[in-house]
């Protein structure tokens, strides 16, 4: 999947009515649940109801789905995720006279999102080991540079758990 094409009937159908549709701290935390569990009809289905979703976080951690997704190996998750994001960036982030795309624009938040260590969902799939997640990542503009509050980049969660293969 290319970064900034959206298929078109993507399936986030009702991105078109998105007056009122802020989602509530349930529906926040199934979204975030079927993200680190990997289930991906219930995930579509909250982002398709509630398409403001895919840049929330938990309270607790400030881990976003793509974070939990990381983690967990769940490529699928973060696919869906950054395929809504082709579809519905100028529905919900659009700026006139901006000069960047939505997506060009709301892509690097959601990639290189920092949790309340200071991680990002790339130093995550790497110390997991989760090589498909992180190169995905990678091509959609992660920085392996960003390093976490204690200083550590993604190069070094991957050393340490032996990862670097």
């Amino acid at each position: 999947m290319g970064l900034f094409s959206c298929f078109t009937g993507c399936g986030f159908s009702k991105a078109k009515e998105l007056v009122g549709t802020v989602a509530e701290p349930i529906e926040k935390r199934r979204f975030l649940e079927a993200a680190k569990d990997g289930n991906e009809d219930r995930f579509t289905a909250s982002l398709e109801e509630h398409p403001d979703l895919m840049l929330s976080h938990s309270l607790a951690n400030g881990k976003t789905a793509a974070h939990l997704a990381a983690e967990s190996g769940h490529i699928h998750i973060l696919e869906a995720l950054t395929e809504s994001l082709l579809c519905n960036a100028s529905k919900l982030y659009g700026k006139e006279g901006s000069g960047q795309e939505p997506a060009e624009a709301i892509m690097p938040s959601l990639i290189n999102a920092i949790d309340a260590e200071g991680r990002t969902p790339l130093s995550l799939a790497s110390e997991h080991g989760h090589v498909d997640c992180a190169r995905f990542l990678l091509a959609n503009g992660a920085d392996r540079l960003i390093a976490d509050h204690k200083g550590n980049t993604t190069l070094h969660y991957a050393s340490w758990k032996c990862h670097l293969g």
